[in-house]
């Protein structure tokens, strides 16, 4: 997504900071590193932009199911509760106990093995789940063919079996914590690329539009995500959310009833009535126009008049067979917020519901 003049310095710090350190998470993942290493960095990054239950989760898988120092069970903490429960569920493992062997071919001395479910917890920490499985790696490749005939055979299928099975769970954590890790950075580039084209404040936009009773605040955050796929349907979509929002703020802001007003800046009646809701947000304009003798004030509502129309005019060719261009969409949804942010903080998005001060 283009970035307006000035770039990066429209982002707030701490968004670059979780995308670079979300970023060094994954590529000490991909590279192989120790996953027990990159525990404690990935924590880091959890703590600064994830959910409490995955911050404890982490905290388990470095110190064990006991927890860390000063854990008192039984859990009265909800996020630590969750955290737990995410730890129980990866660490699901077989009971060697329930393990049996047998020789499905006399001429081999390997025994195959006669499972059970995964009914139990392994409550190692990583780091100690490395080292054990390190042990019982290096115990089977130092078994011989005399091993192999004298042994109890239940042992020599049940070690393999839990090494199998400690090798699993310690994929599950790394695939689990990459994917989790993974969607902490894509936020980060989408939020660096959103302040980037509007300013580290549009949340305040989104929650006015969304203080009004309607969606339409989570629709405009959805345009933006609309911008960066590649698709022209979807800008044509983005386009078409910035119009409903133009339709939304006229349904919400004007409680006036009558079929027509008389509109100081159009220098005529408009009509009101029925499915006038650009129109109703004119108004609304208007109104605050007549009322304020701030000379400022009534330039910028002058041109957020002019604005309101452009962007429903322009918003509706998402309607329209040829399409809207991405340029296009994305002057259409800074436009949006441009009108929403202003309109908040001349108005206070309080709606108009009698005339009679005007």
């Amino acid at each position: 997504m283009p970035e307006p003049a000035g770039g990066q310095s429209t982002v707030l710090p701490k968004v670059l900071r979780v995308r670079d350190a979300a970023r060094a998470v994954l590529d000490r993942l991909e590279s192989g590193d120790i996953l027990s290493s990159v525990l404690p960095q990935a924590k880091a990054v959890i703590d600064q932009r994830g959910s409490g239950p995955h911050s404890y989760w982490l905290e388990f898988e470095t110190y064990g199911s006991e927890g860390p120092p000063f854990t008192k069970f039984p859990l009265t903490d909800e996020d630590q509760r969750a955290g737990f429960a995410l730890f129980l569920e990866l660490h699901q493992t077989i009971d060697p106990a329930k393990l049996t062997a047998r020789r499905a071919n006399p001429r081999d001395p390997r025994p195959s093995v006669d499972g059970s479910g995964r009914d139990k917890v392994m409550a190692y920490s990583i780091s100690e789940l490395e080292d054990v499985l390190a042990s019982g790696e290096k115990w089977e490749r130092e078994l011989t063919r005399a091993d192999w005939d004298n042994m109890n055979p239940d042992v020599l299928v049940g070690m393999p079996a839990v090494n199998r099975d400690r090798r699993r769970i310690l994929a599950g954590v790394r695939a689990y914590l990459y994917d989790y890790v993974a969607r902490i950075h894509t936020w980060a580039v989408a939020e660096q690329e959103n302040q980037a084209l509007l300013g580290p404040d549009y949340h305040i936009v989104v929650e006015s539009l969304d203080a009004l009773g309607s969606k339409e605040g989570e629709k405009l955050v959805g345009a933006l995500e609309l911008l960066r796929s590649p698709n022209p349907e979807h800008w044509s979509a983005a386009a078409l959310m910035c119009r409903n929002v133009v339709l939304a703020l006229g349904r919400s802001m004007w409680k006036v009833k009558g079929e027509a007003y008389e509109c100081q800046l159009a220098g005529k009646p408009i009509q009101i009535k029925g499915d006038k809701e650009k129109n109703c947000l004119l108004a609304f304009i208007d109104v605050h126009h007549q009322r304020t003798d701030d000379g400022g004030a009534k330039r910028e509502l002058e041109e957020l008049y002019e604005l309101t129309s452009t962007i429903y005019e322009r918003g509706s060719k998402g309607k329209g067979s040829r399409g809207v261009r991405h340029q296009e969409a994305q002057t259409l949804v800074v436009d949006t917020f441009r009108l929403v942010s202003s309109l908040q903080r001349l108005t206070d998005l309080q709606p108009v519901t009698d005339l009679a001060s005007s």
